[in-house]
């Protein structure tokens, strides 16, 4: 294995449903989409993208998912509550139980050995803050505006505006009190409570109709392709196959953004992976064998893996 190595896996995530990340400025009625501004042809752009960050959460949760599984762990328990911090978000104030806080770079190198999320995705223990090996870019739409940013094998998709990729949908609230099919489960004092009620307000207003509030949502259109990338510093064959593994249990749950209750946020993924060395980037296959040997190496330190997890 090489020691010295850059891995770059590309994505090209089609959205099937609307996609939703609130911005920044988002008001009372209208959720606004994150931007983020570019300098476009001499003019500054605030250009629509789904976060790194959002990004990189579902990925370190998949990946944590999919070692739990090859160590044979359900569920953490009540005291494992600094393991799943740790895990799951980068913990923070995680120190080991029965020792010092310190950590040095021998106990550093145990760490990332046993467990290849974190040595991925970084964390805090103690003193130490571990710097993850994997680098989550930006989620970018393919669009003129951000062609720049592109790799060569996406540019030819570039071809509309920002501008023409982005929506805004509105929804209403529904009170169950003005709706006939829930009469069965409401006691009919309920209902005349609420259309005397109704009534007042009705007189109040004297006589106009009442407004009901609706709440509108700024998205990208269904159909809008995005850029995704993700640069792994040197994995060994266990942090790639773990990766790996990872990427593609959110291969079987692709989703982006918020709003998913409401019909947002599926995608459609094609990955290209890439070997990076001196000048030269070179397309590769996605390594099947380094995910079975992160599997095979997971379960045969299963339970000294486990063992870890009740100390942290």
């Amino acid at each position: 294995m090489m020691r010295h190595r850059v891995i770059t896996i590309e994505a090209k995530a089609t959205a099937i449903d609307p996609i939703h990340q609130g911005g920044d400025t988002t008001g009372t009625t209208l959720s606004e989409l994150r931007r983020e501004e570019m300098v476009v042809d001499g003019v500054v752009q605030r250009v629509p993208i789904v976060s790194a960050n959002s990004i990189a959460h579902l990925l370190r949760e998949s990946t944590v998912f999919w070692v739990m599984d090859q160590i044979g762990l359900e569920r953490f328990a009540p005291k494992q509550v600094g393991a799943v911090k740790l895990l799951f978000s980068g913990g923070g104030r995680a120190t080991k139980v029965g020792s010092a806080s310190y950590i040095d770079l021998y106990e550093e190198h145990e760490v990332r050995s046993m467990f290849p999320s974190i040595s991925l995705f970084g964390g805090t223990i103690g003193n130490r803050m571990l710097k993850g090996r994997v680098r989550v870019g930006n989620g970018i739409p393919i669009c003129r505006e951000t062609a720049f940013r592109l790799p060569e094998w996406l540019r030819p998709e570039a071809k509309l505006s920002m501008y023409d990729l982005i929506q805004e949908l509105s929804f209403s609230s529904m009170d169950p009190r003005e709706n006939a099919d829930y009469d069965h489960v409401l006691d009919p004092e309920i209902i005349r409570a609420y259309r005397a009620a109704q009534e007042e307000r009705r007189k109040k207003n004297k006589g106009g109709s009442e407004m009901k509030l609706r709440r509108s949502t700024e998205c990208l259109k269904a159909g809008t392709i995005l850029f995704l990338d993700f640069t792994l510093f040197y994995p060994t064959d266990i942090e790639l196959g773990t990766f790996l593994g990872g990427l593609g249990y959110f291969y079987e749950r692709p989703y982006l953004g918020g709003n998913r209750n409401r019909g947002f946020g599926r995608i459609d993924l094609e990955f290209k992976q890439f070997e990076v060395t001196g000048l030269t980037r070179i397309e590769s296959e996605m390594s099947v064998g380094a995910i079975e040997a992160a599997g095979k190496h997971l379960a045969d330190n299963a339970e000294a893996i486990q063992q870890a997890l009740e100390e942290w």
